[in-house]
């Protein structure tokens, strides 16, 4: 049994898988502006929670993108979604200030409900927003009326490739922003999958050595 446990971890380590590996977004000051390092056209996550303002986060590109963002944020029966908006900007070259490129403020009835495999979660998800846009500096905002509440909030639409571990770590991480147990890991697809391959071979090894044994006697 060690044996193939420590295969299957082997194995595992060494799989790459879409990466989900959300980053806490962490502002010391009301209106601090959160840098995406990254490259703009990728998908990346950050977690955050309003308290008594927005967030702005920034994204700077040499080359056209498109600029897509959406929130999720966790679902309790018999309550409402927090009503998160997100407004894009883009920061003028000449002459200072900004111009707005979008803005996306969904009614109660825009956030869907989604079953999410992956995190183990039911979330609310916003239709979030989308545009192609040249190279430079732009800036989304998300904000409620009270800039209260706690969001996921999902940049880019290229996938990134990442080890399994590390994927499973950005779930755990995103389980237990939103309030849940490290119990909950479990419910994920990335957990649970893995198991039942793992007690299938299992199973599979255990009856091959007892037909094995069953065929010297």
């Amino acid at each position: 049994m060690k044996y193939l446990l420590a295969a299957s971890l082997f194995f595992l380590s060494a799989v790459s898988v879409d990466a989900f590996n959300p980053i806490i977004t962490e502002v010391s000051r009301p209106y601090e502006v959160v840098t995406i390092k990254e490259d703009a056209g990728r998908i990346q996550e950050y977690l955050g929670e309003l308290e008594g303002s927005p967030v702005m986060y920034e994204i700077t590109s040499d080359e056209p993108f498109v600029l897509q963002a959406h929130v999720r944020q966790r679902y309790r029966a018999g309550t409402e979604p927090v009503e998160f908006s997100l407004i894009a900007i883009r920061q003028n070259e000449r002459g200072g200030g900004v111009t707005e490129i979008q803005r996306q403020r969904p009614e109660l009835a825009d956030w869907q409900r989604r079953k999410d495999s992956l995190l183990g979660l039911v979330l609310w998800e916003s239709p979030g927003l989308s545009s192609a846009v040249e190279p430079g500096t732009y800036r989304v905002e998300i904000s409620t009326p009270d800039n209260t509440g706690k969001y996921l909030l999902s940049f880019g639409t290229e996938p990134v490739r990442d080890g399994y571990f590390k994927t499973l770590t950005g779930i755990a991480r995103t389980q237990q922003f939103f309030g849940f147990s490290f119990l909950r890991l479990l419910s994920s697809s990335y957990v649970y999958y893995p198991i039942g391959i793992i007690l299938g071979l299992f199973v599979t090894q255990r009856v091959w050595s007892y037909r094995r044994l069953l065929s010297k006697k």
